[in-house]
């Protein structure tokens, strides 16, 4: 980064604020102004089943609120959990190599920052290496609650007079709230390059994770890298998928996070049905694990908003998706990529032995064909 001065970002941040006010912008910007709120229906129509008739809840509404973002911390400090327990506890170890590979400060973009502690790590050793320069740091997320709740850890022994935090409510599911993004990215950066994480798995979590890997991607310039965090397994086959199945079977904290959004939107109960995982094994190269909630008879199921379905017997209602993925999974999932850097880690079970799952971190640069924003600006611009 150049040396520029604090007033500089500051005023780069008033003026996206003040512009994102004028323009009625799709972005929620600060922790002050929801716009999550305006789909509420859309989540109710999901549970419902209109349209493909599916019933599921709405990507990203899993964390949406006060009770499912409490359950969701819960579930992340859960050892039988440990998709999100184990990459929590180890991050600030496993991620070394992509530290090191880190060739300059940069700004940051956090999608779905979580607890915060692995934020926190990155935005600590951003600025020891911007000196005296300051970051900004844009968290995003589609819980309000969520935003509170990371920030409260991201910023612990952070230095605040060297950041400019601009925390974002968004639904990144959404192509316009998307769109609406990237020019903001590009001017809260001043062009000079970003640091975006997708850090605990979050990417598996989408029902159409490629298409949501290219949006992603769609925000990013050749200045920019990419930070992501996903789960692994050695192989994809039925043994191994009936063992990942295990692991959220295992955790009553994940079932009651995978709950919260539907009891808050309806009239059932957790002692109304069952709450199960189920498994498919996706062009044997990937695990995908889908949680249902289902009863054992029909049930008239009465909305937040008052309207009602019926809910047969065994219908699922799909309640959160996640994945893990193998090398061959990964190869092409990153094919638009050029590799920086890699660390992967295998969990430890019982007596200290290794489970054939565990995590990966990619620090990846889009290929030269992504859109290049500012291709005439140096790399070690901004500020």
């Amino acid at each position: 980064m150049h040396d520029r001065p604090r007033s500089t970002v500051a005023d780069r941040i008033s003026g996206v604020v003040k512009q994102l006010r004028g323009n009625d912008s799709p972005l929620g910007f600060g922790l002050w102004d929801s716009r999550t709120a305006y789909n509420h229906g859309q989540v109710m129509n999901a549970i419902k089943g209109i349209g493909d008739r599916r019933k599921h809840i709405k990507d990203g509404y899993q964390y949406v609120g006060g009770f499912p973002a409490h359950q969701w911390r819960r579930a992340t400090s859960d050892d039988h959990y440990k998709t999100l327990s184990y990459g929590i506890a180890q991050f600030g170890k496993e991620w070394q190599p992509i530290r090191e590979a880190l060739d300059r400060p940069y700004h940051y973009v956090s999608i779905g920052p979580g607890t915060g502690e692995k934020d926190q790590h990155v935005l600590r050793h951003l600025q020891s290496m911007a000196m005296t320069d300051t970051i900004v740091y844009v968290p995003i997320d589609i819980s309000g609650d969520l935003l509170r709740m990371g920030l409260q850890k991201s910023l612990q022994d952070v230095d605040e007079e060297r950041v400019e935090v601009l925390p974002i409510e968004l639904d990144i599911t959404d192509a316009e709230a998307a769109a609406a993004l990237d020019p903001v990215l590009n001017e809260l950066t001043g062009g000079s390059g970003m640091l975006l994480s997708l850090l605990g798995n979050t990417l598996a979590n989408f029902h159409a994770d490629t298409k949501m890997l290219k949006q992603i991607t769609s925000l990013m310039s050749p200045n920019d890298l990419l930070f992501i965090e996903l789960a692994t397994a050695q192989q994809a086959d039925t043994k191994l998928a009936g063992k990942a199945a295990e692991e959220y079977a295992a955790s009553k904290s994940f079932r009651e996070f995978a709950l919260a959004t539907l009891l808050e939107y309806t009239d059932l109960s957790r002692d109304q049905g069952s709450v199960k995982p189920t498994v498919q094994l996706i062009d044997e190269s990937v695990i995908q694990i889908t949680t249902h909630f289902s009863v054992d008879k029909r049930l008239r199921v009465e909305l937040k908003d008052g309207d009602h379905f019926d809910l047969l017997k065994d219908e699922p209602i799909e309640l959160y998706i996640s994945r893990k993925y193998t090398d061959p999974a990964l190869d092409k999932l990153f094919a638009g990529f050029e590799n920086v850097a890699t660390t992967s880690s295998r969990y430890r079970g019982r007596l200290a032995m290794k489970t054939p799952f565990g995590n990966t971190m990619d620090l990846l640069r889009p290929r030269a064909s992504s859109k290049d924003k500012n291709p005439e600006h140096p790399v070690t611009g901004g500020g």
